[in-house]
């Protein structure tokens, strides 16, 4: 696929595809398989992946034949899910052997590693001599109980900060802000980057040094006023560590009300200059607290007036009614009061009538079915066999009716995999009752050819 798509799968599926096709056709020189593999690039091939209703890639499809003898009733491809990330040609071929069990299946052969089958033995007898020469010098370092201890240490700092996360999603180092400055926290807990990382990891190393320090080394200090020093020093370097993760956590999460100084966000300032900007009293400001950090930069009121324009700062609406009733009530019920039924006048259908409670409940399953047809969740078919079963009042609530169709749907799927099946194992027994006619033909052939001879 061309480069400025940016399809990362598609680039890692492309070797394997390419060993797939190429061990499959090597393995099948005469082309008794009957498979034809083909590639499309999207660049070449647009209004294809329109029509077919593609929308991402890398998509692999299995056509069907038509005619022939393998050919199937149902003309519908066959789709493999890339939902698990790249595959391997492994896999490929097993899902591609699943789907034409009646036909000769090459194996898939991987080029040998030659240059990984001559290092292998070669690194192994280096190892093992380099082991066994200084072994006596490495084994009181393994039974180190501190070098393990801090191997570990550093392990779980490692995983516990995102590094996995990094190696997977394939998270940039850094990036810009809207303004064009660097960015070393992603603001979301779905993402993060590369510098990130690393800050946490560094800030969770130097918390756990402060906290090893104070376990393990002051305690064994003999000096009085040195302890008591450490103990301070190391305290206030954890509390300013803490406090800094705390501001890192309001970052990723800006609705995350505790702070801790120095690393503390005060918008006295800022909803003071709002509120004489804006004239009201400072009660009546909101500030979005999902830009926290943009806020407290603003100093001027010439930048607060930018942040209300764009609707970071606004001036909350005008109570129209009084709550002091309200209040008064809720102390009441807190204190038991008010919790009875109340007065109630007529009968329940009165009150709710049955047909209107029907009506609704009528529309809300009708909205359902139109909105599953016109995504092509349900075909019309089943949309008018629900649609006269929901007119039954077969279906109390809408979960019933999801779960109806998700029935209905593995049920039809189940009912053509059958009908694929027996129409295979037809194609078979057709295939092996001819093959017998065959050689019972050939049969009597030979024994008619043998009887003109002694003739």
């Amino acid at each position: 696929m061309d480069p400025r798509y940016g399809c990362q799968m598609c680039r890692d599926f492309q070797p394997e595809w390419d060993m797939l096709v190429n061990s499959w056709i090597k393995g099948d020189k005469k082309a008794e398989s009957r498979v034809l593999f083909g590639t499309l690039d999207i660049k070449e091939g647009r209004d294809t992946f329109i029509s077919l209703g593609l929308q991402t890639a890398p998509v692999l499809l299995h056509f069907k034949p038509t005619s022939g003898p393998h050919a199937v009733s149902n003309p519908d491809p066959i789709r493999y899910d890339f939902t698990n990330g790249p595959q391997t040609a492994e896999q490929i071929h097993t899902w591609l052997a699943r789907h034409i069990p009646d036909r000769p299946h090459p194996p898939v052969k991987r080029p040998i590693n030659w240059t990984k089958v001559i290092l292998t033995p070669v690194i192994g007898l280096v190892v093992l001599t380099a082991v066994i020469t200084s072994f006596r010098f490495i084994l009181p370092v393994i039974q180190n109980r501190n070098l393990w201890a801090a191997v570990t240490l550093i392990a779980i700092i490692l995983f516990t900060s995102g590094h996995m996360f990094n190696h997977i999603r394939k998270v940039p180092y850094v990036t810009g802000d809207k303004k064009g400055n660097i960015q070393y926290f992603a603001p979301q807990f779905q993402s993060q980057l590369g510098i990130e990382t690393q800050i946490i990891a560094a800030l969770y190393g130097v918390m756990s040094f402060c906290t090893i320090a104070l376990a393990v080394k002051v305690p064994r200090m003999t000096d009085a006023r040195m302890q008591q020093v450490s103990v301070l020093v190391w305290g206030g370097v954890m509390f300013l560590g803490y406090s800094f993760l705390m501001s890192i956590f309001r970052i990723k999460n800006a609705g995350y009300p505790f702070s801790l100084p120095p690393f503390m966000v005060n918008l006295l300032t800022q909803k003071r200059l709002a509120a004489s900007v804006i004239g009201c009293g400072q009660n009546k400001i909101w500030l979005d607290p999902n830009e926290v950090s943009e806020i407290a930069n603003a100093n001027s009121r010439q930048t607060i007036r930018k942040l209300v324009s764009d609707g970071l700062i606004i001036r909350k609406p005008v109570t129209q009614h009084s709550r002091s009733r309200a209040r008064e009530l809720n102390l009441a019920r807190r204190e038991g009061r008010h919790r009875g039924f109340g007065k109630r006048k007529g009968t329940a259908n009165a009150r709710m009538p049955t047909e209107v409670l029907w009506m609704r409940r009528q529309r809300v399953l009708r909205r359902l079915l139109v909105k599953y047809r016109a995504s092509g969740k349900i075909d019309k078919h089943l949309y008018h066999e629900l649609y006269h079963l929901a007119k039954g009042n077969t279906f109390k609530h809408k979960r019933a009716l999801v779960e109806h169709i998700h029935k209905a749907k593995a049920e039809k799927q189940r009912e053509r995999l059958l009908e694929e099946e027996m129409d295979a194992k037809r194609a078979r027994t057709k295939a092996a009752r001819e093959r017998k006619q065959e050689r019972a033909a050939a049969k009597r052939a030979a024994a008619l050819e043998d009887v003109e001879d002694a003739a």
